[in-house]
């Protein structure tokens, strides 16, 4: 179904009457614009108030539905007529005209009451049109209710669609593609088989005993077919996940994680090469502490012995005795040449030496003790204090090339995490993990159910050999066990049915919602779309592993997310349904507003469109696009308490 036109009288800001055609066909975008408050939400409510008898995007308030400038018009006593009209076309190609009307009659100024109100659908036919007798129901079959969000939004809460409608986008999934139809025959189904084995049980209690044990060991043995499915549609979505995340594991290169390890054990081994190397350091400086008086002396003691055999080997010295200094005292001179008076220190220091020298003193023997001991110490000097110096020494080096060599293995370890984020790796190798965790404990599930349902095909020859031989005893099958069989069969291959065509709906709705998205989005950090197989909640995969819910990005992001959701929807479901949109960028900013009007305009070239936007919205390059699809636009006006609609 679409929309030709929309007409109102009296309905909110719109006193009217006023007309919008709407574009179909080759060109089919209608532009509807205007500054704010001036009535493209209330004209949005006027679509769901006419179908619906509803304003679902209206605020709450005091307000009423007739206008105000017409109500003005009138006197007390006097009735006012509300009526909002749509004219569409309907899936087989009729006119159809959808008219709801409703009377108040004023009793104040400012206030009415409500008389009544009518709804009524004219389908066309050969130029006539006769009235549908239950509207309500051609409406369900072509427009249906629950799929109002689908085809009629606003852009302000389509940024809270996931939040909002989180537990009925499986409904709405089965709604648009018409899944609920055969969910309806199988519950229909069931019903009628219900009946007739109730009916049967009546007739023949025996054999309907057996037949209860059969089809209560049958449900047990689908319940368990179901849960081992939904447990193997679980695995296969988080093994498709984990396959995703091993994948974004292996573009980061080595494993950070090991690069890691790797480089803590070399600051590691560092640490412990420094702490030896201390060590070395305090070896050295104790032993040259612990030897440094045989170090200091010995070029002292050395020096001595040579220079004292050199003075022992001197006769003049050789002579030199207490007598000897005595007469150098009276010759008034030294040996050397030096004078000695009385008062010169010379003198003075020879005459303490012979106060203080005994008798026998003999210079050169006393310095042949002095030489003696000399070198009785310079035998007690170590041997190996030069070769344990050296080996101290040479530890060191080694130890300072190992820290150099354990610097440069960190630095290299460095450079390969510079350019990988290991938090991410992490993060991603958790959620690996998990899912891993997920996985077997599910395979774990299924094998424990699978043990549990091995024994119901045993039961159930057993009771369908009891059941043969009990209608032996009767002679004769029954037309309600025709019936009950002909039911049971027609319902086993619907559910089938159902589970298949839910599987391939999931699929195609994962594959076109992921590329909408990512075709709109410019986001680099966003990488794919994930569907629940089960309840068709919708999660975004970013790029570094991680998976977020459809509510957390920015509303931006949610906004594009429920627009590509929505219209990847309607191409799979059965309905033709137009797409109105009010304030369609109302939080979108940027280079994406050119990617939105591109993916309006493509998604417009098969489908009827209808934008009600701000003039800060239609403006530059969005409204370059889409003037390029547009086949009717127009501009509303307010006025002393009325909107007027102008076609431009």
């Amino acid at each position: 179904m679409y929309f030709k036109s929309i007409e109102l009288e009296n309905y909110r800001p719109y006193k009217g009457p006023e007309k919008i055609e709407f574009a179909y066909g080759q060109d089919n975008i209608t532009i509807v614009q205007a500054v704010n408050d001036v009535g493209k939400t209330s004209l949005l409510n006027s679509f769901t108030w006419c179908l619906y008898g509803q304003e679902y995007y209206r605020v709450k308030g005091r307000e009423e539905i007739w206008n105000k400038s017409a109500v003005s018009d009138i006197n007390k006593g006097d009735n006012v007529i509300v009526s909002v009209t749509i004219n569409a076309i309907d899936k087989k190609k009729r006119p159809v005209i959808i008219k709801r009307i409703a009377k108040f009659k004023k009793i104040a100024e400012h206030k009415c009451r409500k008389l009544d109100e009518n709804f009524e659908i004219k389908v066309g036919k050969n130029g006539n049109y006769g009235r549908v007798p239950f509207p309500e129901t051609y409406l369900s079959n072509n427009l249906p209710e629950d799929l109002r969000s689908y085809f009629l939004f606003d852009g302000e809460q389509l940024v809270n669609f996931f939040k909002n409608d989180s537990r009925g986008l499986k409904k709405a999934v089965d709604n648009l593609s018409q899944l609920n139809l055969i969910e309806n025959m199988i519950t229909h189904i069931n019903t009628r088989k219900t009946y007739f084995n109730n009916k049967r049980n009546k007739i023949h209690p025996d054999l309907a005993s057996r037949c209860d044990e059969k089809q209560k060991l049958e449900e047990t043995q689908k319940g368990y077919e179901n849960e081992i499915k939904n447990l193997e549609l679980n695995i296969d979505a988080w093994k498709k996940e984990k396959n995703v995340l091993e994948d974004e594991l292996r573009s980061h290169g080595d494993n950070p994680e090991k690069i890691q390890d790797l480089k803590d054990k070399a600051e590691e081994l560092k640490q412990e090469k420094i702490k030896e190397l201390d060590y070395k350091h305090q070896e050295l400086m104790l032993f040259l502490l612990d030897k440094s008086p045989f170090i200091l002396s010995k070029n002292v003691l050395t020096d001595f012995i040579n220079v004292a055999s050199d003075l022992d080997d001197d006769s003049i010295f050789r002579s030199f005795s207490k007598n000897s200094l005595k007469k150098l005292l009276d010759s008034g001179r030294c040996i050397c040449g030096t004078e000695l008076t009385k008062d010169s220190d010379c003198y003075s220091e020879i005459e303490r030496i012979l106060e203080e020298a005994p008798e026998n003193l003999s210079f050169s023997e006393t310095v042949r003790e002095d030489v003696g001991r000399a070198k009785s110490i310079l035998q007690q000097y170590p041997d190996d204090i030069k070769s344990n110096i050296r080996r101290i020494r040479d530890d060191i080096q080694i130890i300072n090339t190992d820290i150099i060599k354990l610097n440069r293995e960190i630095e290299n370890h460095d450079y390969k995490l510079r350019n990988s984020d290991i938090d991410i790796v992490k993060n991603l190798k958790n959620k690996i993990n998990k899912l891993e965790k997920r996985i077997k404990n599910a395979e774990r599930q299924i094998g424990s159910i699978q043990n549990e349902s091995k024994r119901i095909p045993l039961q159930l020859e057993k009771i369908d050999k009891e059941i043969i031989e009990e209608k032996k005893s009767l002679n004769a099958k029954t037309k309600l066990d025709f019936d009950y069989d002909f039911c049971d069969k027609l319902s086993k291959i619907a559910t089938k049915l159902l589970n298949e065509l839910t599987h391939e709906t999931h699929n195609k709705l994962q594959e076109l919602t992921d590329k909408e998205f990512r075709n709109i989005h410019w986001k680099e950090d966003y990488k794919r779309v994930i569907i629940n197989p089960n309840t068709f909640e919708v999660s975004i995969e970013k790029k570094d592993g991680s998976v977020v819910a459809g509510t957390d990005p920015s509303s931006g992001s949610q906004l594009v997310l429920a627009l590509s959701f929505i219209t990847s929807l309607n191409s799979l479901t059965g309905f033709e349904l137009p797409m109105i949109i009010d304030t369609p960028l109302g939080r979108i900013s940027g280079e994406i507003r050119e990617t939105m009007a591109n993916y309006l305009f493509d998604y417009a070239e098969d489908k009827q469109l209808a934008l009600f936007v701000t003039d800060k919205e239609y403006e530059g390059d969005f409204k370059r696009i889409l003037q390029k699809g547009k086949g009717k636009e127009y501009i509303l006006r307010y006025y002393d308490g009325v909107t007027e609609v102008y076609e431009v």
